[in-house]
């Protein structure tokens, strides 16, 4: 099946029973048009893709087989480009020159964060009862208790 069907002529088929056979589908949808390909998923199955040569063929057919045998029947859409695929680009589209003087925008806006200090006491001044006690672990034993 090509990747660059005209428009509107290749349709989804899912909801498929895993022994679905090509000649069932090749039937059915040549009823509605000449078909100029069928591809039928194997693993994992369940879903099929059927071309026409006209997309007014690929419309009737959707109109005509959905729902029949529990099989969902749509015009598939076109597959994405690579980079909407994997969220490429900056956030909230635009290109990538926006993306980088936004970001130069934003840090002269920001004021400079002071610089935090902990104090730390040292080890030998502080007060063990703020600590809990750690709690008492039996690595031996597993399981349920022994009565």
């Amino acid at each position: 099946m090509s990747r660059d069907a005209p428009p509107g002529t290749k349709v989804y088929v899912g909801n498929l029973e895993p022994d679905t056979q090509e000649s069932v589908l090749s039937d059915e949808f040549s009823k509605y048009g000449r078909i100029s390909s069928c591809w039928l998923a194997r693993n994992p199955s369940g879903f099929a893709f059927v071309q026409f040569e006209d997309p007014r063929d690929a419309e009737d057919a959707v109109t005509g087989l959905a729902g029949k045998n529990g099989w969902r029947v749509e015009v598939a859409r076109p597959p994405r480009a690579r980079d909407d695929r994997f969220g490429g680009g900056p956030p909230g589209g635009g290109d990538r020159r926006d993306y980088e003087r936004r970001d130069d925008r934003d840090r002269r806006e920001r004021s400079p964060v002071p610089e935090r200090r902990r104090e730390r006491s040292p080890a030998g001044e502080r007060d063990r009862r703020d600590r809990s006690p750690p709690a008492a672990v039996d690595r031996d034993r597993r399981g349920s208790p022994e009565y």
